[in-house]
């Protein structure tokens, strides 16, 4: 499996890219399958069960997903899909949302606000039911000085109480994320900031510099 998520609204188990039925071997990177609903261990698709799949056409591979309250948003290397639940026998139906925008890195997606904020190929997008574009100031500060090779690296970090979606993110010369990008959507603003990762090491035991690879939000610990 290339990414797994959790449909919040039916309780259904969604693989992304992943082996069929009954091949244990090979991937198909454009293959949907989840599980059986509030049961993740049965995967065979059946008359007694609400298993299934579904092969996305739109790109060459899926990137990730991320699960609202009402829908899963699925992207691929150049698209955008919604999975909604609607219940046997079909279980899930797929809407091509938009075609020729594709998300950065896997984990480049967070949902906040009943809103989903994403950053693409090439700027940062927003959906909420309908998909747009951000309006973002530093934009290119961004994209002129990005290592594009290590962008499954990205992760984006949300601050529910600060109403902020960050993405971290590799510039042009750091194979680890030592940039910031962050988005206020309660102000529509934006701000940017750097890391110093020299000082990264198992060996210090501690560093005054900020060096961050990986986020949770300040609702489960104050």
């Amino acid at each position: 499996v290339d990414s797994f998520i959790v449909s919040k609204k039916d309780g259904h188990c969604v693989a992304l890219g992943c082996s069929d039925v009954g091949d244990d071997v090979n991937i198909n990177s454009m293959l949907v399958r989840w599980s059986d609903q509030n049961n993740p261990f049965d995967w065979g698709p059946s008359s007694t069960n609400t298993s299934g799949g579904q092969v996305l056409r739109a790109g060459s591979r899926i990137l990730g997903g991320v699960s609202t309250k009402d829908e899963v948003i699925i992207f691929t290397d150049s698209a955008v899909y919604s999975m909604r639940f609607i219940g046997p026998p079909d279980v899930f139906s797929f809407t091509l949302i938009t075609d020729g925008v594709g998300l950065v890195g896997q984990r480049a997606v967070g949902s906040a606000a009943s809103a989903v904020f994403f950053m693409g190929n090439d700027g940062f997008y927003v959906y909420t039911g309908s998909f747009q574009p951000l309006e973002c100031p530093v934009v290119n500060y961004v994209f002129d000085d990005f290592n594009r090779s290590q962008s499954s690296k990205i992760f984006t970090a949300l601050s529910s109480g600060l109403s902020e979606m960050s993405w971290f993110y590799p510039s042009s010369l750091s194979f680890e994320p030592d940039r910031y990008v962050t988005y206020n959507y309660e102000e529509n603003v934006w701000y940017y900031g750097s890391m110093d990762m020299s000082a990264l090491s198992e060996l210090s035991g501690s560093s005054s510099s900020l060096n961050r690879t990986s986020w949770q939000d300040a609702v489960v610990f104050d």
